[in-house]
């Protein structure tokens, strides 16, 4: 599993950060300027390292995270995406050019899957939308910060809906033990998101 280092001064940086310490991996998110919505390079990324993280034994939990204070991740950037989809726009990079030849590349980054077992962890500040909530349920487990704002435009749901659209194509993985659930403090609540088992409000004491 690769290691997450500084770039250099003047040194762009990664989209996707990722740092492993004993066997914990922390994924981060890196496109604050953008919400940390998912461009080719960043899905693309995202479904490596969720595959390469899988494969490798010392691996013992993911934690998914998004840089910034604003969002966790707000689902695809669709400025790019559609425009590469529709043929608006030729492919301009090696991600790009991924991303036509084999579209299910979303689909992993997304974790639409229900064979994944790495148990991971999602931690959600600010808001969290489409493609982010996907992610969410994804996970075995979802820690909410108390300025966490779940929903999905493309269901047209927001925090304070009744449910969560299965036909926006996200998967749920079901939980495999008593321990795999969602520790809430947001103010608002995703259980109307249909994203929470367990919820627990902050001490303020």
């Amino acid at each position: 599993m690769p290691q997450s280092t500084t770039p250099p001064v003047g040194v762009q940086e990664p989209v996707l950060r990722v740092q492993m310490d004993e066997g914990i991996v922390t994924l981060t998110l890196n496109r604050p300027a953008k919400l940390n919505s998912l461009a080719p390079e960043l899905g693309c990324r995202l479904a490596d390292a969720w595959e390469q993280m899988a494969a490798d034994p010392a691996v013992r939990v993911v934690i998914v995270t998004g840089a910034g204070d604003r969002a966790f991740c707000t689902g695809a950037d669709l400025g790019r995406l559609i425009p590469l989809f529709t043929g608006a726009r030729p492919a301009q990079d090696e991600w790009d050019q991924r991303l036509q030849s084999d579209p299910r590349l979303l689909d992993k980054a997304l974790l639409r899957r229900t064979d994944y077992t790495v148990p991971v962890i999602a931690a959600v500040h600010g808001v969290a939308l489409g493609g982010g909530i996907q992610i969410a349920l994804g996970a075995d487990s979802r820690i909410v910060a108390p300025d966490g704002l779940c929903g999905s435009a493309a269901c047209g749901l927001s925090a304070n809906s009744s449910s969560h659209a299965p036909s926006c194509g996200s998967v749920r993985r079901p939980c495999t033990s008593p321990d795999r659930y969602v520790i809430c403090s947001a103010r608002y609540s995703p259980a109307a998101a249909g994203i929470i088992v367990r919820s627990s409000q902050p001490n303020n004491s």
